[in-house]
């Protein structure tokens, strides 16, 4: 009966063990959930960052070719004269 008993303890200490790995464990989950929302919102802010600097990089692109063809222009005006 002692041995019994004895064994009956040392199952519920696994099971107690084994509750707080999960309990450790579903924490640990719950961090890393919280961690992976985070990155995904910075993810997303860094890309819109990024796709604002494109945007301006295209204007002015736009802008810079604008100049050119003004300054080519006057340039071929000054040649013809």
């Amino acid at each position: 009966m002692q041995a019994s008993s004895g064994q009956a303890q040392a199952q519920l200490n696994s099971l107690q063990h084994i509750g707080l790995g999960a309990a450790q464990l579903e924490d640990t989950l719950t961090e890393m959930a919280a961690e992976r929302s985070r990155l995904l919102q910075q993810i997303a802010s860094q890309r819109s960052d990024i796709q604002h600097l494109f945007n301006m990089l295209a204007l002015s692109n736009s802008a810079v070719e604008g100049v050119n063809d003004t300054v080519e222009a006057v340039l071929a005006g000054m040649q013809d004269e």
